[in-house]
Parts: C-alpha cells; structure tokens; sequence
C-alpha cells in the first residue's frame, strides 16, 4: 500500500525504536507491539491513542493465549 501512496508516513513501536518524551508523533501508521503502544500512548503521551482509527491485532490469538498480552490488547482497544 505504500508503494502506491508515498506521503504516508510510518513508524514502529518495536523494541530498539525509542521515543523522547517531548516529541509528538506525526506518522499515519505506528505498527508495534502491545507494550510499546501502550508505553508510547500513556507513559510517553507521544500520540494520543484516542486519535486510533483502526485497531489491528495480527496473531492475536498467540498473542494472548501465550505470550501474556491480554491485558494489555484489552487495555489499547479501549
């Protein structure tokens, strides 16, 4: 989808990507983990998860039943 719109910017909430406290996120897309998310959203305020249009969980059904993650899948979508 990218490919084809090139103004979209992205960023990942992934371990290794790091935030300061007083920036504010301007990308369309922020692709990562539930513990990040959440980190960034609450802890860093870094982008205001009430602005979240689309809530995706891929493999949130390992995610869940074994990794731990409920709580806080639970948490980002409300």
């Amino acid at each position: 989808m990218a490919q084809f719109c090139p103004d979209i910017k992205l960023k990942f909430a992934v371990r290794g990507e790091e935030v300061t406290h007083n920036c504010k996120l301007k990308d369309h897309i922020v692709i990562g983990t539930p513990g990040k998310i959440l980190d960034w959203g609450l802890k860093y305020r870094v982008f205001d998860l009430k602005k979240i249009r689309v809530f995706v969980l891929d493999e949130a059904d390992v995610m869940i039943a074994t990794q731990g993650h409920h709580d806080q899948c639970i948490r980002i979508h409300k």
